[in-house]
């Protein structure tokens, strides 16, 4: 669990920014979320996971941090997509949702390390998915990692 991203003001954020690089950051309106290395570290200090709501084009700088992500990609489709109806999701209506997660899935393939994913019926609602995840990255803990160090 991620104790929150940083907040900075447009110019905190152009300061810090030529210092350190973010591992993720998302500009909302006036201010910037930002996601450091220390914020991770912080959290995993407390033998935590984070979960961080981030695009996939942060992996390569998390594996350049030394910060070995675990990527749990839940294979969304129409027989599913209804379960997740009790999430706070913002899309425009499931169609599009369900075409989104497919165009992740493709991206998924072109990242420098391993993932994993729940195909859509190993899972029966959001409660269900919860708890699957939870034993998918325990797994996932126990596994040997690698990283394509010449695609970083």
């Amino acid at each position: 669990m991620l104790s929150g991203p940083d907040t900075l003001s447009k110019e905190e954020f152009k300061l810090k920014q030529k210092v350190a690089p973010f591992i993720h950051y998302k500009e909302k309106q006036a201010t910037f979320e930002c996601i450091t290395r220390e914020n991770i570290e912080a959290v995993a200090a407390k033998g935590k996971h984070c979960l961080l709501e981030a695009e996939l084009s942060c992996v390569k700088d998390l594996l350049r941090n030394e910060i070995y992500p675990i990527i749990v990609y839940v294979k969304i489709c129409e027989k599913n997509v209804k379960k997740l109806r009790k999430l706070p999701l913002r899309v425009e209506s499931e169609d599009n949702f369900v075409r989104l997660c497919r165009a992740k899935e493709k991206e998924l393939e072109a990242i420098p390390c391993l993932y994993t994913t729940l195909e859509p019926d190993s899972w029966t609602g959001t409660e269900d998915l919860i708890g699957v995840i939870k034993d998918r990255i325990l797994e996932e803990q126990k596994k040997t990692i690698w990283v394509e160090q010449d695609l970083l």
